[in-house]
């Protein structure tokens, strides 16, 4: 049932942005039942073409001609104060203008439809806003079912469009939330063109918001990087870029036959040679397009892998050549005579285990956050005793943790920061400061070194260390930031993340 309604709305999408051109050519009906001169307007069809001229019921008409043989109708009115004048001449040039409107719009509506068609969930983003412009024809057709479309489209297939194809996350009462406002929507639509005459234009100027905030939170309910990847290049078809430089290269030519008239030869040119480069384009295109859309994505993959190394080498040590070597050294301080080598091997098993500490640390797991980074500046103290350190972490937990991967990275970010800082900054004072609750963490590393200009950031990279994007990547990979910060007398590095209500 679900891929059905998917299919369905795709298809409607194409149809209505179909429908907006095939309007363009029509002739606009007035919309108006009144008497002749002198007497009053007795009814205005919201939505048609008297209504968008501001005529309304009660204005006394001073001039009326529904004759198409002088021109098409023609309507002059007055509501005491103002004299307002519309005619079907005006309203033709409207569609005309309008039409470049539609053949523009189509193209992004087959690429969107295609989108759809293929059940992306991104389709919860761009359909809304894809039907609001695909309708936009519709609205000033001054047709009444043209109208009533329109405003179906908008509301109801746009609000339809996020709760259909968003995927099934702890977030979806809120796509369920946007499809009960798009159905109120389109039923108020729909009552305000042929019950309540004074609620249409209040829906009229609530249409591209109402789209607007639909593709809003399609976009934040779906868009992946992989999604956006999918887009570029299919296994299963054409890459959307073709669909994309195709369509709307065959759009923009249609457009300027209808529009200026040119003909059919001259178009066929003008195809060729838009067609003929597209090889070469679209290498460069789909190159720099992935590269967008997918180096930060490799860059948290790679940062994940790294960690999933990490703790298999931890165990590793932890649950082999340690327990060997523990057993060893046991049955050594056995023998008489072999207490130098007793202590060697108990210095070689305690440097495994500072291994086996950085490359996952124990305290982390088992006490959290706070006690492994003040594990940590303990560890520095220790290992650098020309050094002033100060941890003032506190743990405001009080039912739970922040997530084991939270934590994970902003133990390392603050790990890398304090390495960076006994390395490089040439300073005396390292300082890290914070607090850690249920839903947030706040980190600070502050160093009183000489800090760091972009030029030396430029030399690290060319010499192939990463630390600073390191830390900015870290964070990105589970929705935290990462602020680093070179001032008068040191450095900064903020760690922050915010758990999403």
């Amino acid at each position: 049932m679900l891929q059905a309604l998917q299919l369905a709305l795709a298809a409607a999408t194409i149809a209505i942005a179909t429908l907006s051109i095939a309007v363009t050519f029509g002739y606009p009906r007035s919309g108006v039942v009144g008497d002749e001169p002198g007497g009053l307007i007795r009814h205005v069809q919201p939505g048609s073409a008297v209504w968008r001229d501001g005529i309304r019921s009660g204005h006394r008409v001073l001039e009326m001609d529904d004759s198409r043989a002088s021109g098409g109708w023609r309507l002059m009115t007055t509501d005491g104060d103002v004299v307002r004048e519309t005619s079907a001449a005006s309203r033709l040039e409207t569609l005309v203008r309008f039409r470049f409107w539609g053949f523009a719009t189509l193209g992004p509506a087959l690429i969107v439809a295609l989108v759809a068609f293929r059940r992306h969930g991104i389709a919860a983003g761009l359909l809304p806003v894809t039907l609001a412009a695909a309708a936009e024809p519709l609205v000033f057709a001054g047709a009444i079912p043209a109208t009533v479309i329109a405003g179906l489209a908008v509301f109801g297939a746009g609000g339809a469009a996020v709760l259909l194809f968003a995927p099934p996350t702890r977030w979806l009462p809120l796509a369920g939330i946007a499809a009960g406002i798009g159905m109120t929507g389109a039923a108020a639509w729909v009552a305000s063109i042929f019950l309540i005459d004074g609620l249409f234009d209040t829906l009229d100027d609530a249409r591209w918001p109402t789209a607007l905030g639909f593709t809003v939170v399609g976009l934040g309910l779906s868009v992946t990087r992989r999604d956006m990847l999918g887009l570029l290049r299919s296994r299963r078809g054409p890459a959307f870029v073709d669909i994309a430089y195709g369509s709307t290269v065959i759009a923009l030519l249609f457009a300027v036959g209808v529009i200026a008239d040119v003909e059919v030869t001259v178009l066929a040119v003008l195809l060729v040679v838009s067609i003929l480069p597209y090889p070469f384009w679209r290498r460069t295109a789909i190159g720099a397009l992935e590269r967008l859309f997918t180096s930060s994505a490799r860059r948290e993959a790679g940062i994940l892998a790294i960690e999933k190394e990490r703790s298999r080498l931890a165990r590793d040590i932890h649950d082999s050549p340690l327990q060997e070597l523990t057993g060893v050294i046991r049955r050594i301080e056995s023998v008489p005579g072999a207490t130098a080598e007793a202590t060697a091997l108990r210095n070689i098993a305690a440097h495994l285990r500072e291994v086996a500490t950085a490359l996952q640390p124990p305290v982390l797991q088992d006490l959290g956050l706070a006690a492994a980074i003040e594990d940590l500046g303990e560890q520095m103290a220790t290992s650098n005793p020309g050094w002033h350190m100060t941890v003032e972490v506190d743990d405001l937990t009080v039912q739970g943790r922040p997530p084991e991967d939270v934590e994970l990275a902003a133990f390392r970010v603050v790990q890398e920061a304090s390495a960076n800082a006994l390395a490089h900054s040439h300073g005396s004072t390292l300082t890290i400061t914070g607090t850690i609750s249920d839903d947030s963490v706040a980190l600070d590393v502050t160093d009183d070194g000489q800090g760091f200009t972009e030029e030396l950031v430029s030399i690290a990279r060319r010499d192939g260390r990463f630390g600073l994007d390191s830390m900015r990547d870290r964070a990105t990979s589970v929705g935290a930031t990462t602020t680093i910060t070179s001032r008068p007398g040191g450095a900064l590095v903020s760690f922050r993340w915010l758990a999403r209500r």
